[in-house]
């Protein structure tokens, strides 16, 4: 039975923005009926909506109703619209507990939880929406925290790019309703579809739908026919291609449309094909307290605890993208790499000292070596462990990426480190934290350069639009916090042990350059010399 609701509907919890003045305090206790409007807003403060108070009084406004004041908050019915709302209607809600955000989690929650799949507006021309699940109190939580209310792309995007080519739609919005029953939206499909519990068609559902899925990747993980994909995306076009030497000069031409068509462009042309490249590789990566080679140049530092992006690809094999993001964690006065997640095509890896998951499934050393891929073919399997090391604190994950790159994913007990063999067959449009391929250099997302590198990873925390691909989210997350810093003090170097410095320098003799001091101050941070082999 295919699952469908006649009326796709999302709960919203929501609150006022706050008012010049004192606001007065809400007046309605729990269950009373309560109504809000929205608000288009004005320079100063984004759309939102607003509790009905029509008196200025407070007596229409559930207790606590407003920002900043604890309590109640007007629980109200949001019909999925992609059409902004009339401020002139009244939007009918009950007065309920406040609860913030809901987990932007890609795993439907065992426990009690209302999954709702929303189109996300990014400020990507190449990557204009992306279609992600989340509880349905993160569409539109308390506080105006939710997708519901914070993000406009008219606003929040002005100036960075064009997004007029990929739509009318300026905010987020709901386009399926998973719903409620007993354990929460698992229990509801599985009964409105007659499913087992934990059976295979309710993985394959929530495959499909928990994954976050871009517009432009369709007919990999929506279908437009089924209306499963984001916003009206570019027109279809019907392209010929005259090749000069050194140019490619492409003519589109367009059926009518509501949607601005791209201008036509000249550019070089595009690699179309992947093949084994002569070309020397360049290498990157990531690990320690933690460390972040760039593409071809030395470490620098970022000690924040949050979820990076490591490698961006929008044309890694003829288009099928790459993305690889980094979870760093605090531990006391420092801060390690303690899992990674990797995109390839459709395919999404998470790895952990003990197992992986891909796509959603769990494996583990035992059962490598693993193929995957379509057109072109990928390979996992465990690395070599160095010679006279104990196996109970090690693997290594090697991840071959086609012909011309490969990975290694390397734990020492909980600690990971990213080598990233790269070439530029691959990676000749990579982005993110590793920088720009040929240089190296810290290019920002809108295209500028930085060289603060402490900035430049705040720059990269992982946002919504960047396709989050881990299987379950972890704060902090953006929009809602930054990256987190360590706050304890760091011992000095003349307090540290010095048995242990010698030991470190020992540890740490194989590395060369401005890494090897790197190194001891790892192995004397974390206290143990085991994590000099991942160097």
């Amino acid at each position: 039975m295919k699952f469908t609701l006649a009326a796709i509907i999302a709960s919203a919890s929501l609150t006022a923005p706050v008012f010049a003045g004192q606001d007065p305090p809400g007046m309605l206790p729990e269950g009373s009926a309560c109504y809000v409007t929205w608000d288009k807003g004005n320079g100063s403060q984004d759309a939102h909506y607003s509790p009905y108070d029509p008196h200025g009084d407070g007596s229409t406004v559930c207790i606590g109703g407003y920002q900043n004041n604890k309590g109640l908050a007007c629980n109200f019915q949001l019909q999925e619209s992609e059409e902004e709302p009339d401020p002139a209607d009244l939007i009918a809600g009950t007065c309920e507990q406040q609860s913030c955000m809901g987990g932007n989690s890609r795993k439907p929650p065992e426990t009690s939880s209302h999954r709702i799949t929303i189109c996300h507006r990014t400020c990507s021309v190449t990557n204009p929406w992306v279609r992600i699940t989340i509880d349905d109190d993160a569409w539109a939580g308390t506080e105006e925290c939710g997708h519901g209310v914070q993000h406009d792309v008219e606003e929040d995007c002005n100036g960075r790019s064009d997004w007029t080519p990929w739509g009318p739609i300026h905010h987020d919005y709901i386009i399926r309703d998973h719903g409620t029953r007993g354990a929460g939206s698992r229990e509801y499909v599985n009964y409105i579809n007659g499913w087992a519990d934990n059976g295979e068609e309710e993985k394959a559902y929530w495959k499909v739908w928990e994954r976050a899925c871009p517009y432009v990747r369709n007919g990999a993980c929506c279908d437009i026919a089924q209306q499963e994909c984001c916003g009206y995306g570019p027109p279809t076009t019907t392209t010929t291609t005259t090749t000069t030497p050194g140019t490619t000069t492409t003519t589109t031409t367009t059926p009518t449309t509501t949607t601005p068509p791209p201008a036509a462009t000249t550019t070089t042309p595009a690699t179309t094909t992947t093949t084994t490249s002569s070309t020397p590789n360049r290498d990157g990566g990531g690990g320690g307290d933690p460390h972040f080679a760039r593409w071809g140049q030395e470490h620098d530092s970022f000690h924040g605890e949050c979820d990076l992006v490591m490698v961006h690809s929008e044309q890694f094999h003829n288009g099928a993208g790459f993305d690889l993001h980094a979870r760093t964690k605090i531990q006391d006065y420092f801060s390690y790499m303690e899992t990674a997640a990797l995109r390839v095509g459709d395919s999404v890896l998470e790895f952990y000292n003990d197992h992986f998951y891909m796509d959603g499934f769990k494996f583990t050393p035992e059962d490598l070596p693993l193929t995957f891929g379509d057109e072109y073919k990928y390979t996992i399997k465990n690395g070599r462990v160095e010679a006279g090391k104990n196996l109970k604190f090690y693997q290594y994950y090697q991840v071959d990426l086609h012909e011309d790159s490969s990975m290694m994913f390397k734990f020492y007990k909980q600690y990971l480190t990213i080598d990233i063999s790269g070439n530029a067959n691959d990676f000749s449009d990579a982005t993110g934290l590793l920088g720009e391929y040929h240089t190296g250099a810290m290019i920002t997302r809108e295209g500028g350069i930085m060289s603060d590198f402490k900035e430049f990873g705040f720059e990269w925390q992982v946002r919504p639009e960047d396709n989050f691909i881990f299987r379950e989210a972890r704060a902090p997350q953006l929009p809602y916090e930054m990256c987190r810093m360590p706050t304890a003090a760091r011992p000095s170097r003349r307090l540290r042990n010095s048995e242990m410095v010698g030991e470190a320098q020992e540890a740490c003799a194989h590395v060369k350059g401005g890494s090897f001091q790197l190194c001891v101050d790892d192995v004397v941070t974390v206290g143990d010399s085991g994590i000099a082999t991942l160097w």
